[in-house]
């Protein structure tokens, strides 16, 4: 899951417009450097993740858009878990185009009711 959460970010990150996504790219390359040089034995699996969370901590201290570039990554990884399909299938959510056309009705039935008045 952890994979399909990565690629997930990478490609809502890469769908972005480009002063977006050319500011994230910067961030994280900003963020990458930090992580290397606070957590120097930390190896991109991140073995020591207590280690790794506290620098990240700091970063989201720092003055300007250090906050938001580690509040993007948190949410696109939340959204990405609650979107994986073994997650959608185990919760027994419906099917999006099914609930789609589902709400579609409903605003049509309301509509014409509300013409109808």
């Amino acid at each position: 899951m952890i994979d399909a959460a990565a690629a997930f970010v990478a490609r809502q990150i890469g769908l972005a417009p480009l002063h977006i996504r050319l500011g994230a790219l910067l961030l994280a390359l900003v963020l990458r450097l930090w992580l290397k040089m606070l957590t120097p034995g930390v190896s991109d699996d991140c073995d020591v993740p207590l280690q790794a969370a506290r620098a990240v901590a700091l970063f989201e201290r720092l003055p300007g858009p250090a906050r938001s570039a580690v509040r993007l990554y948190r949410s696109m990884t939340v959204l990405a878990y609650y979107e994986h399909p073994a997650l959608v299938a185990a919760l027994e959510f419906p099917d999006p185009v099914a609930r789609q056309e589902e709400f579609r009705e409903k605003r049509k039935a309301r509509y014409l009711e509300g013409r109808a008045l």
